[in-house]
């Protein structure tokens, strides 16, 4: 990578930021195909993971937002 001029460590926190931002619509997406039954047909699923899809969800979400208002 610094071949080519580019900071190894600005690339890793760029990767961070990307991955962070692309997680909460993926997890989200997630939890609304586990719950169809045409897309899983009798796999949907149970409260447990739902409950637990849905905590990460809000975490991924919410903790950003909360880091910019107390900012």
């Amino acid at each position: 990578m610094n071949f080519i001029g580019l900071n190894p460590i600005k690339a890793l926190v760029y990767s961070a930021l990307l991955n962070g931002l692309a997680a909460p619509p993926l997890i989200l997406l997630m939890l609304i195909l586990g719950n169809r039954v045409k897309a899983v047909h009798g796999y949907r699923s149970g409260r447990v993971s739902n409950a637990l899809v849905g905590i990460a969800f809000l975490l991924m979400a919410g903790l950003p937002v909360a880091y910019l208002i107390a900012r």
